[in-house]
């Protein structure tokens, strides 16, 4: 599963209908059912980040254990009460079964083993999909034409320098219309296709399990997924440190993807390691000896049960807080408000992409929930989670315009985040200190200082956010 959760978003799409299942009978038992839910909160907030307006339909299993009415209709009562995403999620209602007065079921019963209740989620899907209107749209037979083409090279992917020849004679397109065409089939989840960065153009991925295999010779559970047998070029040790560690060598790399024919071209190792890249799963930076490192955050087990900070830095600091507690009621049901799983490290990620800018920046130190990196020889600071928090942390004696330039650092870090990965619909709440004790929302407080009539009077709270109120002059420090 903590391989899913690193790269399940790649696969995310609007144009689609998507189906949760969970085991009622987990659901029902009081020891199992906090996890259940938690995987069920996990799956929908993901699907309003990466697929926002696509229907679900939620899917429970053992039917056979769980046959009586009552006990399905407690199901119906536990995800309606404790599945708090449900409304704004796109969920498709059982028309067949009911819970009292006409309400209908949340999800859909089924029995694997005997197809009971199989026929009715076949024909909610099959309407599903017939009712959507991205369905209906119409599109050029030589589009078709293509598709069918692709599909009988029988390949995992093709280079799309290698097929333009036959595309343009036989089907009649050009390279804009090409690429337009790639573009709607890897929307529709059809093919994987990237216009952007122009360096993975020239591959479209016919199957898309070649792109998950290649990814997970890299991101791996070592319980599940077997090491490559290695040749006499590389020490299986260096193997485990990078398991460990999540850190390895271009060489390292390289040698890991050759074992597999598949992976073995230099070409197809580029293109795998910049989708990853831009995925924020690895990146690069140089180690003591000036070699090119890469490190894989996700690799470490994060620890969400960790309550002891690790920190030993007491300089200024400020928070990334992912819940509604600075938000006001109406924006936060607009919002998802939680930390997604695998947001610390693709920000880590992008801190030491970032470092690498400034001479004498420090070899990352990263663990289980928490980083230690710096900007250069004088910005350091480590990075660590709790519970629904990002604390940022800086050395004592951290000065005010250090501490800004952090904060704005941060700020436009967050924003790429946002703008590659999650989308806008992620609550991020960038709190910073006042003297006086309490938090201030940074771009509030930014806003306010940027108009003249409001400077040094008190800090009036933004229409969509339930900032304290206090005096600008509380936040020189930051401003």
């Amino acid at each position: 599963r903590k391989v899913i959760f690193a790269y399940h978003h790649l696969f995310w799409t609007k144009y689609g209908v998507y189906l949760l299942a969970f085991n009622m009978e987990a659901l029902l038992d009081n020891e199992s059912r906090a996890t259940t839910i938690e995987h069920l909160h996990f799956w929908l907030n993901s699907k309003r980040l990466h697929a926002d307006g696509a229907s679900v339909i939620l899917v429970g299993t053992r039917l056979d254990k769980c046959a009586s009415k009552d006990d399905q209709d407690t199901v119906h009562q536990i995800l309606k009460k404790e599945v708090h995403v449900l409304k704004g999620s796109r969920l498709m209602s059982n028309h067949k079964q009911f819970y009292k007065q006409g309400e209908k079921y949340v999800y859909f019963p089924v029995d694997n083993k005997n197809m009971n209740g199989i026929s009715a989620l076949r024909e909610v899907i099959t309407n599903a999909v017939e009712n959507a209107e991205y369905t209906k749209e119409e599109i050029p037979t030589s589009w078709l034409c293509c598709l069918d083409y692709f599909i009988k090279k029988k390949k995992d992917f093709l280079y799309t320098t290698k097929v333009c020849d036959y595309i343009r004679s036989k089907c009649g397109l050009d390279i804009d219309n090409f690429h337009k065409m790639l573009e709607f089939f890897h929307q529709r989840g059809i093919i994987v296709y990237f216009k952007h960065p122009e360096s993975l153009r020239n591959v479209v991925v016919v199957q898309p399990q070649w792109l998950i295999d290649g990814i997970t010779k890299i991101i791996l559970d070592r319980p599940f997924h077997c090491a490559p047998k290695f040749d006499d070029t590389m020490d299986e040790e260096d193997f485990d440190r990078f398991i460990n560690e999540g850190t390895l060598s271009e060489d390292l790399l390289r040698v890991i993807w050759s074992c597999y024919p598949e992976y073995s071209e230099l070409e197809v190792q580029k293109f795998i390691k910049t989708i990853m890249e831009n995925m924020l799963l690895l990146s690069c930076y140089h180690d003591k000896y000036e070699e090119i490192t890469y490190i894989i955050p996700s690799l470490l087990r994060f620890d969400s049960e960790r309550k002891k900070s690790k920190s030993k830095y007491t300089g200024p600091h400020f928070v990334l807080d992912f819940s509604s507690e600075f938000l006001n009621p109406k924006e936060a049901r607009n919002l998802v408000c939680y930390l997604p799983f695998g947001l610390f490290e693709r920000l880590v990620c992008l801190c030491i992409t970032h470092s690498t800018v400034y001479n004498g920046s420090m070899i990352p130190e990263i663990e289980a929930n928490y980083a230690k990196l710096s900007f250069g020889v004088c910005v350091k600071f480590e990075i660590e989670v709790f519970n629904n928090t990002i604390q940022v942390l800086t050395k004592e004696g951290t000065s005010s315009k250090q501490a800004r330039f952090l904060v704005k650092t941060f700020s436009s870090i967050i924003g790429a985040i946002k703008k590659n990965w999650i989308g806008r619909k992620i609550a991020i709440s960038l709190l910073v200190p006042s003297k006086k004790g309490g938090y201030g929302e940074y771009y509030d407080l930014v806003n306010r200082r940027h108009r003249k009539t409001q400077r040094n009077k008190e800090v009036l709270p933004n229409l969509n956010r339930r900032s304290i109120i206090a005096s600008l002059s509380d936040y020189r420090f930051w401003l």
